[in-house]
C-alpha cells in the first residue's frame, strides 16, 4: 500500500498558517495592483473612489474575510500536522479559481475604455484587495499566538 504521507509531505500548524498568510498576501497584492492601475486610469478628479472602495473593503473584511480566515485557522489547528495545501478547504480553492476566472472575464469582455467601468473595476478591486489584506493580519496574529504557546 502507498504511504500517502510520503507522497504529500506533512507540515506543522505554524507552517500551514504561514502558508495561508503568504498565499492571501500574494493574492491581495495582485488585486490591489489591478485596483491601482484602474485608479490611475480614472484620474485624480474622481478622488472619492478610493474612500468608497476602502470603506466597503473594511465592511467586507469584517463580515466575510475575517470570519473566513478564522474558520481556516480553526481548520488548520483541528487537523494538526497535515499536507500544506490542506490549509484551505477544497471549496476555497474552487471559489478562488472561479473569482479569478470572473476577474479575467470582467477585464476581457467588459468595456474597459469607458470611465464608469474603470471606476467600477477600481472600487471592486479595492474592496476585494482590502478585505484580503486585513485577513492576512488575522493569519499573522494566529501565527504569533501559536508561537507564544511553544
Amino acid at each position: 500500500m502507498i504511504d500517502v504521507k510520503k507522497l504529500f509531505p506533512q507540515a506543522g500548524v505554524r507552517t500551514q498558517l504561514f502558508f495561508a498568510a503568504v498565499i492571501w498576501l500574494i493574492g491581495a497584492g495582485m488585486i490591489l495592483r489591478l485596483a491601482m492601475i484602474y485608479l490611475v486610469q480614472v484620474g485624480t478628479e474622481h478622488w472619492w473612489i478610493p474612500p468608497i472602495g476602502l470603506t466597503l473593503g473594511l465592511v467586507k473584511a469584517y463580515f466575510l474575510m475575517i470570519p473566513s480566515a478564522a474558520k481556516t485557522i480553526e481548520r488548520v489547528r483541528g487537523h494538526g500536522r497535515n499536507w500544506i495545501f490542506n490549509s484551505y478547504a477544497p471549496r476555497v480553492y474552487l471559489m478562488v479559481g472561479g473569482m479569478i476566472a470572473a476577474g479575467i472575464a470582467l477585464r476581457l469582455l467588459g468595456p474597459t475604455d469607458i470611465l464608469a467601468y474603470q471606476m467600477f473595476l477600481a472600487v471592486l478591486y479595492l474592496i476585494i484587495g482590502i478585505g484580503m489584506l486585513l485577513s492576512v493580519g488575522v493569519f499573522l496574529a494566529a501565527l504569533r499566538k501559536s508561537r507564544r504557546k511553544l
